[in-house]
């Protein structure tokens, strides 16, 4: 029988574990380690979980008694529990009643109370809904989860293609506080959607931050973690509730949605990453697998899954610089799509199997420590120049990683921009905080692209402040057949001219050039009559020669390009562009080359490849590479070593994900240059040092789908035997994995030696909870329990 019918032998399990804690742990041979964090969700009734490599639980919702007791229990064993609260609801709609209505206000406190199992039952709910039996002590609680899937409200209130009542009647506050008409955004112009954005940002983040502080008083030794989406999540652009404004211990967001799209999981952590440097971002991912359709007639919706999926975004994430990985695996069990439950509650032989494969790679996460990768290159904005919002930047395959903010973060954040040698900019407009932040990057050193030119014509401010390329300059446009004359001996080392049949490009005026702009290229226009030079340049090099230690400024103007016949803007490939797109990449690496940047960059061999690296250690470097080619690629890797602050010589390159050695290899000049190969949607982590790394431990990158023989018994099923299978920490280099079948008065677990040698080992202190665990089932069972 579950733990949760028998609420009486749980109290009595937790108090066997108590005595038996003092008596295993000592003996058993554990080793800390690094790690990320690994979370699973749902209600805990199993004692599979306690098994398992998971270290922290989530939840939400009310609880009976005795699941305040099974969660209070797993505090205790110094699991680390999140509870999570929304505030919204049918009464609760959007956050701009919370700020002007004292009583919406309260009602808002009251949602928070009863989410956290604190408080009775909401005064606006109405009559009939249940109190908690038991309130739960937060004192126990190491995190609490502000909301889920954010912003909630925007789910209520339409802004997009119209207005909802409960947010048009703001419109003489909108008025009085930003001088405009409130109207649907769909409607608005570039100036009115920005200020409107603004005015939903500021509202959202003074309800989030005023839950913060309360929550915060709630439970002062807890973790506060936000859930504030930022694009690219869920296909969003403008920041409703921008996360690096938001009062937060933690940032946490659901990406369930990489598997069209594997850069989309990485872009979205490095959006988190890169705008929130100082919180560490929990993600949660899918680890559901759904195999049939829906025949009930009810309209829900089925992904089809797989193992390879999963495992794919297990590893993507962790060498993106994830900090905390969760696997969503609610699902209907036994195809019955009203009997849902979490994974490690499913009895169905599909949900077992999911479940044990999720815990065997969270159990593979939680040996490794953080990869914090560096990243040389920053692009900033949504990407506006190919006509229409740029979501995911890999489609340019420009390069192999990156780091994301939008102008909004960029213009009004403290970052970090020294770490750079290149930012990108990809919008249509700029702010005057924009403009001046470049300018003094590029002064400082720092190297800049524009891509498709600047735009100021639409600009949300009306006296925008001026790059130092385009003083004194005059943006032209241009629409129709051009020619590109690359410039002979032109310091990006281009030699190919370009004939487009159909073109539009923006041009710095030639009137006012400088002997500080270089001009890459000049444009040749035969559309409209003959043949004569544009007014402008579309492609030119910009350096203040005055100052000699400062960076270079690119500006390439082109925005649609095609070389085919008779191509006109009607059959134009404008959700493609490969021309276009080849003519930015030649560009962007042509510009890197004459920086000598290295990291980053993607070459032919390296595109659709993620090469990320990071220091780990005094002097040891991880690097993790994963190729999203359905084929093997072979190719360099490259490292500037420099820019981590080690120094030329002979380095040793280790892969944990096939437990062998790459062999020596000599840095020169700053640049390391190691021979890879990585597998049709592979993934390799190699750890490079100068003294040779002899890693106690693999990595199962491709672990075994578990069989139906090597699940556990269900909970409940009494046998004579007792047979628990963890394969999350086993070596693939030394044969140290035992699985051991015992009589009932016997321990039996799966482990490794981090040595190499025999003995138990778990992950971590969860790993000594399982242990105790294992003898209180077995002690239950002999008394006939």
């Amino acid at each position: 029988m579950c733990p949760s019918h028998e609420p009486a032998r749980m109290r009595q399990r937790v108090a066997c574990c108590l005595v038996i804690l003092v008596i295993v742990i000592p003996c058993a041979p554990l080793q800390e380690a690094a790690a990320i964090e690994t979370i699973h969700g749902g209600l805990h009734y199993r004692e599979s979980l306690f098994f398992g490599n998971f270290s922290i639980w989530g939840r939400s919702g009310q609880m009976a008694p005795e699941d305040v007791d099974y969660v209070e229990a797993m505090a205790q064993a110094g699991v680390k529990i999140i509870q999570a609260t929304n505030w919204w609801s049918k009464w609760i709609t959007n956050p701009v009643d919370i700020v002007y209505n004292e009583t919406i206000r309260n009602w808002t406190i009251e949602a928070v109370d009863f989410g956290l199992g604190i408080g009775p039952v909401p005064s606006f709910e109405e009559p009939g809904a249940s109190p908690p039996e038991r309130l739960l002590n937060l004192s126990l609680v190491w995190g609490i989860l502000l909301g889920d899937e954010e912003p909630a409200w925007t789910r209520y209130a339409n802004i997009e293609s119209e207005l909802s009542p409960d947010v048009a009647k703001y419109a003489d506050t909108y008025r009085a506080e930003t001088g405009f008409e409130l109207k649907p955004l769909l409607q608005m112009n570039a100036t009115e959607r920005w200020t409107a954005a603004e005015w939903y940002a500021n509202k959202t983040i003074w309800v989030y931050n005023f839950l913060y502080d309360y929550v915060r008083s709630l439970a002062p030794q807890a973790k506060v973690i936000q859930s504030l989406f930022m694009p690219p999540v869920w296909g969003m652009v403008d920041d409703i509730a921008p996360p690096y404004e938001a009062k937060s211990d933690m940032l946490s967001a659901d990406c369930y949605y990489a598997f069209d799209n594997p850069w989309l999981l990485y872009e979205t952590i490095r959006r988190y990453r890169a705008s929130c440097p100082d919180r560490p971002f929990l993600m949660t991912i899918w680890g559901t697998i759904w195999d049939f359709l829906n025949e009930a007639g009810d309209g829900l919706y089925y992904k089809i899954g797989s193992y390879e999926q999963i495992r794919r975004e297990t590893w993507l994430s962790y060498v993106s610089g994830i900090a905390g990985l969760g696997f969503f695996d609610w699902a209907p069990q036994n195809n019955d799509s009203y009997d849902w439950r979490w994974g490690h509650d499913r009895t169905d032989l599909m949900g077992r199997r999911l479940f044990t494969y999720i815990d065997n790679l969270a159990g593979q996460l939680r040996w490794l420590p953080q990869l914090n990768s560096q990243p040389e290159v920053l692009v900033v904005g949504n990407g506006y120049q190919t006509g229409e919002p740029m979501l995911h930047v890999d489609h340019l395959r420009l390069f192999t990683e990156y780091d994301l903010v939008n102008q909004r973060c960029f213009a009004y954040s403290d970052l970090n921009l020294s770490k750079y040698s290149i930012i990108l900019m990809t919008d249509r407009w700029h702010l005057n905080e924009t403009v001046e932040k470049i300018n003094d990057f590029v002064a400082n050193g720092g190297n800049v692209i524009f891509l498709g030119g600047i735009r100021n014509e639409e600009t949300p401010n009306v006296n925008r402040a001026r790059y130092d390329i385009e003083k004194n300059l005059t943006e032209l446009t241009y629409d129709g057949a051009m020619y590109l004359n690359i410039s002979p001996g032109n310091l990006l080392r281009l030699d190919r001219s370009y004939n487009a049949s159909f073109a539009e490009a923006y041009c710095l005026s030639t009137e006012g050039l400088t002997a500080d702009h270089h001009i890459i290229a000049n444009a040749t226009l035969y559309d409209y009559g003959p043949a004569h030079a544009a007014d402008g340049v579309p492609l030119v090099l910009y350096h203040n020669s005055s100052r000699p230690g400062s960076g270079w400024m690119l500006y390439c103007g082109p925005n649609h390009f095609s070389t085919k016949p008779n191509v006109t803007a009607e059959t134009y490939d404008y959700d493609n562009e490969p021309e276009m797109r080849a003519l930015y990449r030649r560009v962007v690496r042509s510009f890197a080359r004459f920086l000598n940047i290295t990291n980053s960059i993607s070459s032919n061999d390296t595109e659709n490849v993620l090469v990320t690296q990071g220091l780990v250690d005094d002097g040891l470097l991880a690097a993790g590479i994963c190729n999203f080619n359905n084929e093997t690629r072979t190719f360099n890797y490259t490292v500037d070593i420099a820019r981590f602050g080690l120094p030329d010589g002979t380095y040793w390159v280790h892969s944990l994900d096939s437990n062998s050695s790459l062999g020596s290899h000599l840095a020169v000049n700053g640049t390391l240059r190691v021979p890879v190969s990585v597998v049709a949607n592979g993934t390799r982590i190699l750890y490079i040092s100068q003294e040779r790394p002899s890693p106690s431990f693999a990595l199962d990158i491709f672990p075994h789908i578990p069989r139906p023989e090597d699940l556990p018994p269900l909970p409940g099923n009494d046998t004579t035997t007792t047979t628990t299978t963890s394969t999350s920490t086993t070596s693939t280099s030394t044969s140290t994995t035992t699985t051991t079948t015992s009589t009932v008065s016997e321990i039996t677990t799966t482990a490794v030696s981090p040595t190499g040698g025999g003995g138990i080992l778990l992950p971590t202190a969860i790993g000594a909870v399982a242990a105790v665990l294992v003898v209180v089932l077995v002690l239950r069972k002999r008394r006939g329990a």
